[in-house]
């Protein structure tokens, strides 16, 4: 599972820290965080989640300085392997994209993974 993840993540960008940011975890999500933790051999994982009514997000957003994706697939094996997901690559990650996740970032409650 977790190479299948790499492979997909690798496929279109190089990323060294990956930044989880959820709702307040339930099982489901629990369950995904716990498969997301077994990269921390490959790359930095954080994750947080944010409560109340800060901010609503349902877009997926994966990116570093260099490149981003932005689609609706979950870092999920059914999302990235058999879904029909959509989503954009952008060769060169927006400084209002990285700002506005680093914004949403700072109201996260951290995550223990």
């Amino acid at each position: 599972m977790v190479n299948g993840i790499l492979q997909g993540i690798n496929k279109y960008t190089e990323i060294t820290t990956l930044r989880i940011i959820t709702k307040r975890p339930d099982q489901k999500t629990r369950n995904a965080l716990k498969t997301l933790a077994k990269l921390k051999n490959y790359i930095e994982v954080e994750a947080g989640y944010i409560t109340g009514q800060q901010v609503s997000l349902h877009a997926k957003t994966y990116h570093s300085e260099k490149t981003a994706i932005i689609t609706s697939a979950n870092l999920l094996r059914q999302s990235l392997w058999k879904n029909f997901e959509l989503g954009i690559h952008l060769h060169q990650t927006p400084p209002t994209l990285q700002q506005t996740t680093e914004e949403i970032w700072q109201h996260t409650q951290s995550y223990r993974l």
